[in-house]
């Protein structure tokens, strides 16, 4: 039998146990993070880090190891380590590579000695290299590339060539613009010694494919930088590529996003766009309202950031201009009903609408059901919205009850022609630009649509006859017969300007630096090169110049453009008065404007007005007709009298 003595008690119990075995663990844990630690540096030096459990063998040979190093580890998988001395040394080449690179940064205000020291003291996580360094170091080009390359400038055109509801016929003639505007800069040799090119791809309008079609262009074609981004018509998908470019110094120019929220230029620094924002029209729609009289006017906007932003600059500035907002309503898409019998409770008749295209044919059906329609209102939209979204058989209403509720309704869009017969800077008018723009479109019709997941390329010296021949995927399999050529989007315009303006603004850049006796540059752009950008961005905003949408100059990111108002006349959208924000002045009699009618040929009212007053009769009258009124009476009374006092007498 086998005694055990009883241990002799302490005076603290199990608790220094219980001590030893967390600093034990705290031990094993810094142990770990530090192993951790050397496995990712293992790792981005190109070696493969120990598995845990997995054997080593050590093996030392006198004749492939020199004197005073230690000997080489290699791993089970037959994998060699070098030794510890060769780490050190590949840290200190990948620390010296970093501070290399970083000395190339596009932190302003540093030199590469002060900003190696600095790098050095910052803390770990922010001794990384930033991505398009990181991009330009892994993918630099290697001379044959550089060779090939000499001479082109490449543009990434991101376009909405669909839906999630299926084609977007518009996206064609918007692609259709920007290839045309390529091929006329080329032909008329706007960059000398430069061939411009045009890399596309479809957004579908999501923000996320969006920026997955950016990330896609630049690391699939490592030969191949993109010097600006043309795109794109979805204010989503804009807003969420405008914040991306920065970091890969690209300037972005935008043809057809009216989100107020991109005037923003401390969000989005890097960005342009060839449409006027819809809070640019704020002034445009205070003179129409000051034109027939209205002092009182009513807000009715849906609660999404493109639509509220723009009411809300609106508010602020009709009370500048001494104009009353009764009320400001906002509403989502499910309670729409309830806010319109709000509104009209207010018995405010001018009604300022601002809410998308899906919603509108919806929100008329119900104005219709409530009377809100005819001679005592006036409707004004913030867009034209694209086609026409009246004839819209998703409604409970007819498509002659959506007439009647839209009839006489004021749309306010931006002008996207030439006023006149003017000819613009590339040498097209308004019926040049459509023709021309409309064959375009053709080519493309009968062909597959351009790919969800891939790129195409479009060259300036390539002919027409290449371009006839050139396939492209399709839009998620969808034959290209469903994309209409006739259909013209109305941003079209504006996508041909913007390629104008691009090509305008790389001219100005590369003539700035040679009167400064500075090399040729734009076909040496890379993602680091934060000081062509910057030029970039001063060429684009001193632009002046007449495109096929009318003057293009910018204030800001924001272009300044000419304001349209139009009216729904028997079901047609007709032109009735252009606004000029250089003069401030509203013009109903410019070319193919229509007059304004409205119901039974009189002006609605903004506000009826209830007055209580007294009404009195005039004193020589009351007297007059009182004192013969007193007379009649006492006539009457003396006959009455009489009568009874000689009743009994025959």
């Amino acid at each position: 039998m086998r005694i055990i003595q009883p241990v002799q008690g302490t005076r603290y119990g199990p608790w220094p146990a219980v001590g030893l075995r967390l600093v034990l663990a705290l031990a094993w844990a810094t142990s770990a993070a530090a192993a951790m630690e050397s496995s990712a540096e293992l790792q981005a030096l190109g070696y493969e880090a120990i598995r845990p459990g997995a054997a080593s063998i050590s093996t030392s040979s006198p004749s492939s190891s020199p004197p005073g190093e230690s000997a080489s580890t290699v791993t089970a998988g037959g994998t060699p380590i070098p030794p510890r001395s060769d780490w050190k040394y590949k840290r200190t080449k990948v620390k010296r590579r970093q501070q290399r690179l970083n000395s190339h940064s596009n932190l302003p205000g540093s030199t590469n000695a002060s900003h190696a020291h600095h790098l050095l003291n910052l803390p770990p996580r922010q001794r990384y290299l930033k991505v398009n360094q990181v991009f330009e170091s892994e993918r630099r080009m290697s001379p044959a590339e550089m060779q090939r390359n000499h001479g082109k400038i490449v543009l990434l055109g991101l376009f909405e060539l669909s839906t999630s509801r299926g084609p977007r016929p518009d996206g064609l003639s918007e692609l259709g613009a920007a290839t045309m505007a390529v091929e006329h800069i080329n032909r008329k040799r706007l960059l000398p010694g430069y061939t411009l090119e045009l890399v596309t791809n479809d957004t579908q309008c999501d923000p996320g494919v969006g920026v997955d079609r950016f990330f896609h262009a630049i690391y699939t074609q490592p030969s191949t930088r993109m010097v600006m981004l043309l795109g794109s018509a979805c204010s989503e998908v804009t807003e969420s590529l405008a914040k991306v470019v920065p970091y890969w110094n690209i300037v972005q120019v935008s043809f057809g996003s009216t989100s107020p929220a991109l005037s923003d230029r401390r969000e989005f620094p890097y960005f342009y766009r060839t449409v006027a924002p819809d809070s640019s029209h704020n002034p445009a729609r205070i003179a129409f309202i000051r034109k027939f009289g209205w002092g009182t006017v009513t807000t009715f906007s849906q609660n999404e950031e493109v639509h509220s932003l723009a009411v809300n600059n609106l508010v602020t500035e009709l009370e500048a201009a001494n104009i009353s907002c009764a009320a400001t309503i906002t509403f989502a898409a499910t309670d729409f009903k309830e806010q319109l019998l709000l509104l009209r409770e207010t018995d405010t008749r001018i009604i300022i609408g601002s809410f998308s295209q899906e919603l509108a044919p919806q929100i008329l059906c119900e104005a219709y059901r409530l009377r809100m329609f005819g001679a005592d209102y006036a409707w004004i939209l913030h867009e034209s919205m694209g086609a026409p979204w009246w004839p819209d058989q998703r409604t409970a209403c007819s498509n002659h009850e959506l007439q009647l509720a839209v009839e006489n309704l004021i749309v306010v869009s931006t002008h996207n022609s030439i006023v006149g017969n003017n000819v613009s800077y590339s040498g097209l008018n308004n019926h040049m630009f459509n023709s021309q723009l409309r064959k375009q479109s053709a080519q493309f019709h009968g062909q597959d649509g351009f790919g969800s997941g891939y790129g195409s390329r479009i060259s300036i010296a390539a002919t027409q006859s290449d371009s006839r021949r050139r396939r492209r995927r399709g839009v998620g399999g969808t034959s290209g017969g469903h994309l209409f050529p006739e259909a013209i989007s109305q941003y079209a315009p504006q996508t041909y300007d913007a390629v104008w303006a691009i090509a305008l603004a790389l001219r100005a850049a590369e003539e700035h630096w040679r009167r400064n006796e500075e090399q040729s540059k734009l076909d040496g752009f890379d993602y680091t090169r934060s000081d062509m950008a910057w030029e970039f961005l001063q060429q684009m905003g001193k632009l002046h110049f007449l495109g096929v949408s009318g003057p293009v100059s910018f204030s800001g990111p924001d272009r300044v453009g000419t304001t349209a108002f139009y009216q729904i006349q028997r079901g047609l959208l007709e032109p009735v008065a252009l606004y000029y924000p250089a003069t401030d002045a509203l013009d109903f009699r410019c070319p193919r404007c229509r007059p304004v009618k409205w119901h039974s040929g009189q002006v609605p009212i903004a506000k009826r007005v209830f007055k209580l007053r007294v009404a009195t009769i005039a004193p020589l009258a009351f007297y007059t007709i009182a004192t013969l009124s007193s007379v009649g009476i006492a006539l009457a009374i003396a006959f009455l009298a009489f009568n009874l006092h000689f009743r009994k007498l025959k």
